[in-house]
């Protein structure tokens, strides 16, 4: 089980070990959103995310492994990796039974998704937010939009953060179905672009890459291709048999598979043609 005890200790062993650490938000609860930065600079980069959904806890683990295998190899990044593990520290610790769910929440707490105001963080953000197909307009396990774009402090810090290292890209870890997101609303001049670093992972991890069927809006992913006009994947780890809550041993492959990934889209920054 990896939540927010787990991912605050990686980040000061990190720090320790050459890293660097800092927190970019803090949770409704008054929890620390850590991330962990590797390479030299302080902008221009990339960034990558984990446990934005509270019951896809296994991403933050990912997400601190290849923190720790980009801070062991220093000379192999040209560019700084900002690492932010748990998005959503509360919703984790909800989901692994460490934390109670909000009052209105009466379904089985393994399952929750939202953060502990009831938003689904990755539907909370300022692009075609309420747009999705399984959208809700009230407070919720899951899929709820909240009263506004960011109005939550984890969405909103996220936000802040992303507009302060202005990425050249970023990577949105989430659980399952072993597919890469890389096409929202993107204008046709950009589409071969993204598609092509979308299939050079494709390659390298044995997943699919999905053109953005419509039905999802307001993510991360999303905000960051919009507002940023950069290329943005959302990952999905392990295998679609496996059930929610997924394990540590359900992703083990992805684990491995996902190790250097961003070591793969740095080079794919650097040569490929926009």
């Amino acid at each position: 089980m990896f939540g927010y005890e787990e991912t605050m200790r990686a980040a000061d062993a990190l720090e320790k070990a050459g890293g660097s650490a800092g927190v970019a938000g803090i949770s409704v609860r008054g929890r620390d959103i850590k991330y962990i930065k590797a390479g030299d600079g302080e902008k221009g980069g990339i960034i990558v995310t984990g446990g934005i959904h509270a019951r896809e806890h296994v991403t933050a683990k990912l997400v601190v492994m290849q923190a720790q295998y980009a801070v062991k190899n220093p000379r192999l990044l040209q560019m700084p990796v900002y690492f932010v593990p748990l998005v959503n520290p509360d919703g984790a610790e909800i989901a692994l039974l460490r934390d109670k769910p909000p009052a209105f929440f009466r379904g089985d707490a393994r399952l929750y998704k939202a953060n502990a105001a009831g938003v689904d963080l990755n539907v909370n953000f300022d692009a075609g937010r309420g747009e999705g197909a399984a959208n809700v307009f009230y407070p919720s396990g899951a899929n709820y939009v909240g009263p506004f774009a960011f109005s939550e402090p984890e969405t909103a810090a996220l936000r802040d953060f992303t507009l302060k290292v202005k990425p050249r890209a970023t990577i949105s870890y989430h659980a399952k179905g072993r597919i890469i997101y890389y096409d929202f609303r993107a204008p046709a001049h950009k589409k071969a672009y993204y598609r092509a670093i979308a299939d050079v992972m494709a390659e390298k991890l044995h997943y699919a890459a999905v053109k953005d069927d419509g039905k999802s809006a307001g993510g991360y992913k999303d905000w960051c291709r919009q507002r940023l006009d950069i290329p943005a994947f959302t990952i999905e780890i392990g295998d679609d048999a496996f059930r929610h809550p997924l394990t540590e041993k359900d992703v083990q492959e992805d684990y491995a598979r996902n190790i250097d990934l961003p070591l793969v889209l740095q080079k794919c920054l650097l040569t490929m043609k926009k």
